[in-house]
């Protein structure tokens, strides 16, 4: 009972950031919703198998506007939001493996060029494991427009966490 009053705190929050995203950009401003509901049989994270049996289900839900868009040296700015969870039908008692909670800010300037930092924040629901602090930074340059051809796009990364 307390996974899904835990679930339905966690969407109401993001309800109301979309909300305030949606209410603080300006008209021009583009607001986008998406969500879905995954259904397989394995979860791998970051090269690590999570579940054994046979189904793991993942809902989230991802809310994304775009704030600005100018001609100057800050060509546009970015917000999404979102969660994307894990319950796992082996576990005993509580089935919710994992919720994660995200912001992302974007920030694009000529030439292609782009910078965005994701804080995401990974919790367990149902206390398998502490809860994660991550951090990432992104450096991207889109050049398609220069290759006369399929988009080719340099990225550079770097993450921070911490555990709680």
């Amino acid at each position: 009972m307390a996974s899904i009053r835990a679930m339905r705190w966690g969407l109401s929050v993001l309800g109301a950031l979309a909300a305030v995203v949606m209410l603080a950009a300006p008209a021009s401003a583009q607001v986008a919703v998406s969500g879905a509901l995954d259904i397989t049989n394995r979860y791998n994270f970051r090269g690590i198998r999570q579940n054994v049996d046979p189904v793991a289900i993942f809902p989230y839900v991802d809310v994304g506007g775009t704030a600005y868009k100018g001609d100057g040296g800050l060509k546009s700015a970015a917000l999404n939001v979102g969660t994307w969870n894990s319950l796992h039908s082996e576990l005993d008692g509580n089935k919710w493996w994992e919720m994660d909670l995200y912001a992302k800010a974007t920030f694009g300037f000529g030439g292609g060029v782009s910078l965005a930092t994701l804080y995401t924040n990974y919790r367990s629901p149902g206390d398998y494991w502490a809860t994660i602090n991550e951090l990432a930074f992104t450096l991207a340059v889109d050049d398609s427009a220069k290759l006369d051809r399929k988009s080719t796009r340099l990225n550079s990364s770097h993450v921070s966490e911490s555990r709680m």
